[in-house]
């Protein structure tokens, strides 16, 4: 009789995602529908989909100067949108070490439909957080450069086309997150791992102040809102623990709500109309014991701030998405972009991109992007159209960005 010998950290991952599947389970999925039932669309059909919107359609737009991958993109107060940072090497086998940063950042004008180069990054760096500030300018802050992880904070200022290094984080952060507060303050949260503080920067001052308050659980990638009431929410996977935090920037306190209803990281997150917060998508780790191996989820939360509660969307994601972005449109509906399942993430076939509407609560595939992105970016204009940017795997197209118009 052959036996097998199982070692603890197998068991300890098997009773792990045993207890996940159970929760979903009784919320009516079954472990096929959280994980998806192998390849939902061939990858051969892609460029058909993507020539087949129902909703909406494409538009091509200028050419950034640079190639970016992981770029930073946020729109201004007159309405451009402010594109810098990343990098350009997608060949490494990993993005943060040796990679070539562009210094130069660039703006794009949706009246004209082109991109103008403007100052340069007071630092070169990946896997950084920003936000904007109330009075207009741009908040960078920590991220890394090789292997270093780093604290400077920079701001961008519009009006002079400049950026400067106005402070120092308290913890040199990689990946954090940073909200802008109602009362003009920056929340600069997560980032790193084991990291459960939380710091606060007055742009006024320019001081920076390590919150005594801090995380119920540490986060190394942070999913964070603004809620229409001015707290921060704040989600994101942490060491298989499902863990939901609130910040009340009047009491500057961390406050743990109701935790997930499992354990996923690289979600698109985005508040509906109704005030819900919609999570999208993403990735579970099947075994703890292997940090890198992830599985696509199929299943989207919601979550209600008035009543606490977490519930299931009753419909499926219909295409792969994970390290994407979404973004909500003029009509409430929700559009939703991201990598498909191929694993590791750094690679993608294709994009997807499918639309969620909050009323029917229902997502709709349609269908796959031209242009092969990694993490895409979604900026929503002025006009209600929507600004695709990101880093394209295929060199022809290395410099493209792209207009999704809704209707």
């Amino acid at each position: 009789m052959i036996r097998f010998k199982l070692n603890k950290p197998f068991w300890v991952a098997y009773f792990l995602v045993f207890l996940v599947l159970l929760g979903i389970q009784q919320e009516g999925f079954s472990a096929e529908k959280i994980y998806g039932e192998g390849t939902p669309f061939a990858y051969t059909n892609a460029q058909n989909l993507s020539e087949k919107l129902t909703v909406g359609h494409f538009e091509k737009t200028g050419q950034m100067h640079y190639s970016r991958f992981a770029p930073g993109v946020i729109k201004l107060k007159d309405g451009r949108v402010l594109v810098f940072g990343g990098q350009q090497d997608t060949h490494s086998a990993d993005f943060r070490i040796g990679e070539k940063r562009p210094m130069r950042a660039e703006i794009y004008d949706p009246k004209t439909g082109q991109y103008s180069l403007t100052g340069d990054v007071a630092v070169g760096r990946v896997d950084y957080g920003y936000d904007l500030l109330k009075d207009g300018r741009v908040i960078i802050a920590g991220g890394q450069i090789g292997m270093k992880t780093l604290s400077e904070i920079e701001v961008y200022d519009p009006k002079s086309e400049k950026f400067s290094v106005v402070a120092q984080l308290r913890v040199p952060r990689k990946g954090p997150n940073v909200k802008t507060l109602p009362n003009g303050k920056v929340l600069i949260i997560g980032g790193n791992m084991y990291e459960k503080t939380a710091e606060l920067f007055d742009p006024e001052t320019n001081k920076i102040e390590l919150l005594k308050s801090e995380m119920s659980e540490w986060r190394r990638i942070v999913n964070a809102i603004v809620l229409g009431d001015g707290r921060v929410f704040v989600c994101g996977a942490s060491h298989f623990a499902p863990v939901t935090d609130i910040f009340d920037y009047r009491d500057l306190k961390f406050k743990p709500v109701a935790p997930m209803l499992d354990n996923r990281l690289s979600t698109m997150i985005v508040q509906l109309t109704t005030g819900e917060v919609l999570i999208a998508g993403g990735l579970l780790n099947l075994d703890p014991t292997k940090p890198t191996y992830f599985k696509t989820i199929y299943t989207s939360l919601i979550y209600n701030p008035k009543n606490n509660e977490w519930r299931y969307s009753k419909s499926l994601i219909k295409l792969p998405a994970a390290e994407g972005n979404s973004v909500l449109l003029d009509n409430g509906k929700v559009l939703i972009g991201g990598v498909g399942d191929k694993i590791p993430y750094l690679k993608p076939e294709f994009t997807s991109l499918q639309l969620y509407d909050p009323k029917m609560d229902t997502i709709e595939a349609l269908g796959y992007m031209k242009v092969r992105y990694y993490n895409p970016k979604f900026i929503k204009l002025n006009n209600g159209n929507v600004l695709i940017v990101g880093k394209s795997t295929d060199k022809n197209t290395a410099f493209d960005t792209e207009i999704y118009v809704p209707n």
